[in-house]
């Protein structure tokens, strides 16, 4: 229902701006149409795979059934294709991109490597409402590291793998060792979660900081022979249900600067799995409005 609703929820949006810019029918605009999806991360992670998902069924909603073709422009964790939507894209209804959650967080932050304003695009939809996700550590079930606990006993340490600047994996992994204290390396560089998989069970890395839904689908088969152990979860201010046992970043420490800084990086699970849209006009006539939200923000969800 989710999906169904954010999927209508993106056409929706999508067909408002096309048919204001073309004054012609939305039909006549998308028929015999070919649309982009933009992703700006490798293939295989869950951006990939939930955008093609998305791809494969959004063109029966919108009128005239344009068939959407997706793209992978893996750079600065989805701030280039965000940079690109907002300055250079057709503004035709014609190109969407999958944004990384972080990359919003990161425009508010200053980051000089941003380009657009988050307030001058058009938020579409989302795939996740994060109420029965979480954000876990993972190490393979066979590191001598048991608990998150131990990495705050002197000697005890793991090395986890990240991505790049506006990556989760590496924002959440950063927060892990300055702000919570335990004993991590980071190793930058890897691009998408994949690669780091591959390190794991090589040994060149213990583990990554990624989504429930993430390593469920991406690495089914070794989930569901127990080849991970999570230690850690982030994203929520509650434990999920699935991991009574693992706590959450948030009962690891009481400075309350911390526990403010895990709140705000914590919002952009608020936003997981999004799609955006460049924005023509300042105002526009949003008829579609009225259809409930797709991703409202879950209680147990942390808070903003």
């Amino acid at each position: 229902m989710i999906k169904r609703c954010a999927a209508l929820a993106i056409a929706c949006g999508i067909l408002v701006g096309a048919a204001a810019a073309h004054a012609q029918s939305v039909e006549q605009f998308y028929k015999s149409r070919q649309m982009t999806m933009i992703v700006g991360t490798a293939p295989g992670g869950i951006n990939d795979i939930t955008a093609r998902f998305v791809a494969r069924h959004l063109g029966k909603y919108i009128p005239g059934n344009p068939t959407i073709v997706v793209q992978n422009q893996p750079g600065a964790g989805g701030i280039a294709s965000a940079n690109r939507l907002y300055n250079t894209f057709e503004r035709d209804g014609s190109v969407i991109v999958k944004l990384e959650r972080a990359v919003p967080m990161l425009a508010i932050q200053g980051d000089p490597n941003v380009n657009f304003d988050p307030l001058k695009i058009t938020w579409l939809g989302s795939l996740s409402s994060y109420a029965k996700d979480s954000y876990l550590m993972l190490v393979m079930a066979t590191n001598p590291i048991k608990s998150v606990g131990e990495l705050k006993e002197p000697g005890k340490s793991i090395t986890l793998g990240g991505d790049n600047a506006a990556s989760s994996n590496l924002i959440f992994a950063t927060i892990a060792k300055e702000i919570l204290g335990l004993n991590i390396k980071v190793v930058r560089g890897y691009v998408g979660a994949a690669p780091m998989f591959m390190a794991m069970q090589s040994g060149e890395i213990d583990g990554q900081i990624i989504g429930f839904s993430s390593v469920r689908t991406g690495q089914r088969d070794l989930w569901s022979h127990n080849a991970f152990r999570p230690l850690l979860q982030f994203g929520r201010s509650t434990r999920l249900s699935d991991f009574p046992d693992v706590p959450t970043g948030n009962e690891l420490t009481k400075d309350p600067n911390a526990l403010a800084l895990l709140d705000f990086a914590n919002l952009q699970f608020a936003i997981s799995l999004r799609r955006i849209a460049p924005r023509r006009w300042e105002t526009r006539s949003w008829r579609c409005a009225r259809i409930p939200p797709c991703a409202t923000r879950p209680k147990n969800s942390a808070s903003r």
